[in-house]
This record gives structure tokens, C-alpha cells and sequence, in this order.
């Protein structure tokens, strides 16, 4: 919250065994953000942050909030972002141009 209004969302899901890997699901409602997701840290073994305007289409949302909840209920059969949010990899490139 800021001033009182809804600033943004974030859904975290993380493993807690190690090795710990861990996605960061976040949407904006700031008008100002360029529709389209944008995907960091993937390169980078067990982490990911996704981060998206609420005014993105909501196909595209559904896919960035599409993380497996297996891995809440039995956390040691999910060892890499790709596995907490399957399609991660895709993300990016199936975003909506400014």
C-alpha cells in the first residue's frame, strides 16, 4: 500500500530444502509499467523473479501466476524455478510490445 492505494501483489513460492530454489511472482499497479513481463535472474540456478502490470492481458497473467502448488504440499519434489513455475523460460518472449 501507498497512500492508501494498492500498490502491488507478490506471490512467493520457495522450496525451503537445499539446495533452495525460489520464484518471485509480482504485479504492478502502477499505469506508468510497460505492459509486458520481464524475467530476471533465470539464468541464474534456483531463483526467478517475474514482475507485470496489472493491465496486462489476463491470458498473460494467468501464465506468470501459474506456479505449481505441488511444490507448497511437498516441497523436495521441486529443485528449480522451472519446476515452482512451469513455461518460466517462455514468459518473456510471449509479452505485448509498450
Amino acid at each position: 500500500m501507498r497512500n492508501g492505494q494498492l500498490w502491488s501483489v507478490a506471490v512467493i513460492e520457495s522450496t525451503g530444502w537445499y539446495p533452495v530454489a525460489s520464484v518471485w511472482v509480482q504485479e504492478w499497479f502502477d499505469e506508468k509499467m510497460p505492459k509486458r513481463i520481464r524475467v530476471f535472474g533465470h539464468s541464474r540456478p534456483y531463483a526467478a523473479w517475474v514482475d507485470f502490470p496489472a493491465s496486462l492481458p489476463e491470458a498473460q497473467r494467468k501464465k506468470a501466476f501459474a506456479l505449481n502448488t505441488k511444490c507448497l504440499v511437498s516441497p523436495r519434489i521441486c529443485k528449480s524455478e522451472e519446476e515452482i513455475l512451469p513455461g518460466i523460460s517462455q514468459l518473456e518472449s510471449a509479452t505485448t510490445p509498450n
